[in-house]
Order: structure tokens, then sequence, then C-alpha cells
């Protein structure tokens, strides 16, 4: 990969990758855009805790600067927990944000795109969607039944519906596009 590529590895990373060793990618937006300060620090280092005590290691993804970073620094988590300003960055805009140079914390879809890319096959998240009213009604595609779920996503160890352990934090999936099953 050559320095001017837009993705970035943190060394952890890369040498799990090289060794064949248990990564879960970690999306941001809950880092940025979930929780105030300090408290959305303190849930990314938990995070980062879980996912170490699970004997994987843990790939928070997130733009600084217009590269894409797979796994960060603790001074980077910081930065994304204290800065206003910093973009929510979903599929679609990656682009922007790279060519902008813009930091940005990921959203569940981007952090699937963003661990593919980097060949991590596991990522976890603190939940999908915003809360909503009770008395609203949810709009599903035509046909989707009330348990349909994304097809890239699968449950894991951790999801508590899933009768994993209650005690990892979210729901853990895999991308499924080019993993052999």
């Amino acid at each position: 990969m050559s320095s001017s590529a837009p993705l970035s590895l943190h060394a952890a990373v890369r040498a799990a990758l090289e060794d064949g060793r248990p990564i879960v990618a970690l999306e941001s937006s809950v880092i940025s855009h979930g929780l105030p300060w300090p408290e959305n620090l303190e849930l990314a280092r938990d995070m980062e805790a879980v996912v170490r005590a699970g004997g994987a290691e843990p790939a928070t993804i997130a733009v600084l600067e217009g590269r894409l970073h797979i796994g960060l620094a603790p001074d980077e988590i910081e930065h994304l927990a204290r800065t206003s300003g910093v973009w929510k960055v979903s599929r679609r805009d990656f682009a922007a944000a790279f060519a902008q140079r813009r930091d940005g914390a990921t959203t569940v879809a981007a952090t699937l795109l963003a661990a593919h890319w980097a060949g991590i096959r596991v990522m976890a998240t603190g939940g999908i969607g915003a809360p909503r009213r009770p008395h609203r009604r949810l709009r599903r595609p035509a046909g989707a039944g009330p348990h349909a779920r994304p097809r890239r996503l699968r449950r894991r160890q951790g999801d508590p519906r899933s009768g994993g352990d209650a005690g990892v934090a979210g729901n853990v999936g895999s991308a499924r596009r080019g993993v052999p099953h």
C-alpha cells in the first residue's frame, strides 16, 4: 500500500491481520454523535476493552484528515470524542470526506464496508438506528417480515437476542459479501 492511499492500518491491526489473529471492527459514530463528553470517550475505551478481553484486536474505524483509519490510537479516539463538527460518514460520504480532508465518524454501514476493504470479517456496534417514539410504526420494505434483518449482518456471540453473552455490548455481525461460509 502506498503512502498516498486513503487507507491507514493501525500497527496493532496490521500485525493481527498478518498473524491471523481475530479482529473486531468498531464503528465510531457512537463516539462523535451518540453520547456527550466525557461519556463518549469512556464508552469508546470500554468497547475496545471488551474486545481485548474477548481475545481479539479492536479496530475502531474513522476518517481522520481525509484518510480512512482502521484502528485508532488513544489520542485519535479522544479527538473524535472531543471535537465538534466531525462528519457522520456513511458509505456514500467516503469520497467527499476524503476529497475535503475531513474528520468523520463511521456509521454501521460505512464500518462494514471499511472492514471489508481491510479484510476484517467481524464488527460490533452499540446499536442500529435511532430511538423511535412508541406510537410510530416502523416502515419495512414490502415482503419484509417482523424478523427481517440485513443480509450482511449475522448475529454472533454478544447479541443477547441470539443467546450469546449479554455482557458483551451490542450486536455483532460479519460482512457476508466475499466471506466464505
